[in-house]
């Protein structure tokens, strides 16, 4: 066993992370991730004034830059990348991986609240039949994108 540690670094040349290969390698902490790495990948790019900083090593950062290196590309995006929120410049989703929140949303720990989630739109569905919390939600909202829907209820006050 060996007894130093190796620090890896991912490379990031002009917003461009290099990522399309093994890369990620270092950074892979469960057996899922291997498989995921050995798909076919592309470098990903981050928005202009977006960084990694050195948070590259943390398990969201790292399942979401496979999500954008293996992902395909959604259309339309999330609301959160929609609104040019995101850290990536395009919205990815890798289909049956990470309940399908795009990469983005993952790396922020919003993994559930992406529009394209599969917890989303459970939530979503909830909300369409009325019930909340094992309520019924009367009030009607309309989303960003027009699609008219059960308002949350409020659990503190």
């Amino acid at each position: 066993m060996a007894t130093g540690s190796t620090s890896h670094r991912l490379e990031i040349v002009n917003q461009v992370v290099m990522c399309a290969e093994n890369e990620l390698k270092p950074y892979a902490t469960h057996p899922d991730h291997e498989k995921l790495i050995a798909l076919p990948g592309k470098d990903v790019i981050m928005r202009p004034n977006k960084t990694l900083l050195d948070d590259h090593r943390e398990l969201r950062v790292v399942e979401s830059l496979l999500i954008q290196s293996r992902g395909r590309r959604n259309t339309p995006a999330c609301d959160y990348c929609e609104e040019g929120l995101g850290i990536y410049a395009d919205c990815r989703s890798l289909g049956g991986w990470f309940g399908e929140a795009c990469g983005s949303c993952k790396r922020n720990d919003k993994a559930a609240s992406c529009t394209l989630s599969d917890a989303y739109k459970a939530q979503e569905q909830l909300q369409k039949d009325g019930i909340v919390g094992g309520q019924q939600n009367k009030e009607e909202t309309t989303t960003k994108r027009g699609r008219t829907t059960k308002k949350p209820t409020n659990y503190y006050g």
